[in-house]
């Protein structure tokens, strides 16, 4: 008997729900229907992730594509949101997706923040700290 219950999936299948919640919130967004309709996507990709640490490294593999291409938000229609990126920067603190904003800054930047203003790696690397500005848009719905 096949258990339903995402907790019980195989591991294969944790990679493909991620995948596909990504691609549906970026689709959400995309369509211009904003934070407030794709939070609850936003949050099921947090929870997985944060539920099944082996999705840490899927997850980071893919934040990693969109944030190390030149012009990330230029990006085809399988991109990373950065909604996305902001949100589990801040929730789950992951490092690895701090390092991989620091590492866009140095190479695209030469390092130099203030150059990096406007780049999405400084609003990730702002996300992740204790007292975002941006937090209370993200608030969880109850």
């Amino acid at each position: 008997m096949k258990k339903s219950n995402k907790i019980d999936m195989e591991i294969g299948e944790r990679k493909r729900l991620l995948s596909i919640l990504v691609e549906n919130s970026a689709r959400i967004l995309r369509a211009g229907f904003g934070v407030e309709s794709a939070k609850s996507t936003l949050y099921e990709i947090v929870d997985l992730v944060r539920n099944n640490k082996e999705l840490e490294l899927e997850f980071i593999n893919m934040a990693s594509d969109f944030l190390l291409a030149p012009e990330p938000e230029m990006k085809g229609s399988n991109v990373m949101p950065l909604e996305l990126l902001e949100l589990a920067a801040h929730e789950l603190r992951l490092g690895e997706l701090v390092d991989l904003a620091m590492e866009r800054v140095s190479y695209r930047f030469k390092g130099d923040m203030r150059a990096a203003a406007g780049d999405v790696s400084v609003r990730i690397l702002r996300a992740a700290s204790d007292d975002w500005e941006d937090r209370d848009i993200f608030e969880r719905s109850h």
